[in-house]
C-alpha cells in the first residue's frame, strides 16, 4: 500500500509559476498516493489527475460558515480527513511563511499549525522564508519552524532567516521547477525573428509611475533596437490582466501579449526560445536559468533579489521602488554581457 502524502501551497489559482512547483512536486513523490491542498480542487484534480482537497476555512467569514453550511462544512471535514490520515504533509514551494503580505503568514501559518496537530510528520519543502515585518509573524513563523520535522529552503537570505530564528538544523536547496525532466524535451517555438519577453506583475503601488516607465523601455526596444516584445501574464488574474493590457496599449512596434490559461507548454517554449527574459515574477527568471536565457528581474519582494544573489548576477536585478526607463536600460545591457 502506496504512503499517503498531502502537498499544501498556492495551488489552484492559476498562476504559472506554482503550477510548475506543483507539477514537480507530483513528479517527485509520484510514488506516493498524492492529496492536494488547493484553491480550486475540482480543477486541480481533472488537471493533475490526482486528488485534491479545499483549503482551510482561515479567514473569518469562511471559518463561520463552517458552521452555518453544510457544503463547508463538508468540505473541512474532507481536508481535515485529508490531513489526519496522511503518512507526511508538506507545505511546500514558494515563499509561503513571511508577513510581506501579512496574511501570507496567516494563511499558510494556520495550514502548517493545523497539520502540526493532526499529521505525524510535516516538512517544509523548498520554501522561502521571510522577510518579517512583525514580531507576531516572526514569532510564529519561529514556532513553526522549531516544531516541524524538515526544514528545506531554497534561497541563502531564507537560510540566514530560518538560522536566525533559532533552526540551525536544515538543508539549502533549490526551486522544485529547476529540477523539472520535461523541460529538457520543447520543441522550438517557431519565431520569425529575435524576441524578448516581458513579465510584468501588478502593483497596488505607484501603479501608474511604473506603468509609463516600463512603456518607455518596451517602446526603446522596439522602435530604437528593433526587437520584438512578447508579453506574458503568468497569473490569470483581473488586476493582473488589466496591468498588462494597459502597457500593452501604450505600446508600439512588434509586439504581442500571450495570457496564460493553463497551457504551460506554449509559454515554455516561447521563454525557452527567447532572446532575454524581463521579469517580476520569479519563476519567469527561474525558466531563463533553466533555458540558459539571459535575464533580468525587477524586484517587488526581497525572493527576486535572492535568486539573483545566489548565483552572483545582483547586477542584473532593479529594486522596484526606484525603477525608471534609463535603470532598466542599463540592467538591460548588463544581462546581454552574461551571453
Amino acid at each position: 500500500m502506496r504512503k499517503k502524502i498531502v502537498i499544501c501551497g498556492n495551488y489552484g489559482a492559476n498562476n504559472l509559476g506554482d503550477d510548475l512547483i506543483l507539477h514537480a512536486f507530483i513528479q517527485r513523490f509520484s510514488s506516493f498516493s498524492i492529496t492536494v491542498i488547493s484553491a480550486d480542487s475540482v480543477e486541480t484534480a481533472r488537471r493533475y489527475g490526482i486528488r485534491a482537497v479545499p483549503m482551510l476555512p482561515c479567514g473569518v467569514r469562511s471559518f463561520f460558515r463552517v458552521f452555518f453550511c453544510k457544503k463547508e462544512r463538508a468540505n473541512f471535514l474532507l481536508t481535515k480527513e485529508a490531513i489526519r490520515e496522511a503518512d507526511l504533509f508538506i507545505l511546500g514551494g514558494g515563499t509561503l511563511l513571511t508577513d510581506d503580505p501579512w496574511q501570507a503568514m496567516w494563511l499558510w501559518g494556520c495550514h502548517t499549525q493545523f497539520a502540526l496537530r493532526y499529521s505525524p510528520k510535516v516538512q517544509i519543502l523548498a520554501n522561502g522564508i521571510g522577510p518579517f515585518k512583525h514580531r507576531w509573524a516572526r514569532r510564529w513563523a519561529a514556532s513553526i519552524l522549531h516544531r516541524v520535522d524538515l526544514v528545506s529552503v531554497r534561497d541563502r537570505q531564507s537560510w540566514e532567516e530560518v538560522k536566525s530564528l533559532g533552526r540551525s538544523d536544515l538543508e539549502l536547496g533549490q526551486d522544485p521547477v529547476l529540477e523539472m525532466a520535461f523541460l529538457n524535451n520543447l520543441k522550438a517555438y517557431e519565431k520569425m525573428k529575435d524576441y524578448v519577453v516581458f513579465v510584468p506583475r501588478y502593483c497596488s503601488k505607484n501603479t501608474n509611475k511604473i506603468k509609463n516607465e516600463f512603456v518607455k523601455f518596451i517602446n526603446f526596444l522596439t522602435l530604437e533596437i528593433g526587437k520584438k516584445v512578447i508579453f506574458i501574464s503568468f497569473e490569470n488574474s483581473k488586476k493582473e490582466i488589466d496591468f498588462l493590457n494597459k502597457i500593452f496599449e501604450q505600446c508600439h512596434g512588434d509586439i504581442e501579449i500571450v495570457k496564460y490559461e493553463a497551457d504551460e507548454q506554449k509559454v515554455l517554449k516561447i521563454i525557452a526560445n527567447a532572446d532575454l527574459v524581463v521579469g517580476m515574477r520569479l519563476h519567469s527568471l527561474i525558466l531563463a536559468k533553466r533555458f540558459g536565457i539571459p535575464f533580468m528581474g525587477i524586484a517587488y519582494l526581497q525572493k527576486i533579489k535572492s535568486f539573483a544573489a545566489d548565483l552572483g548576477r545582483s547586477e542584473v536585478i532593479c529594486d522596484l521602488d526606484e525603477v525608471n526607463a534609463e535603470i532598466l536600460l542599463a540592467v538591460y545591457k548588463s544581462a546581454l554581457k552574461a551571453r
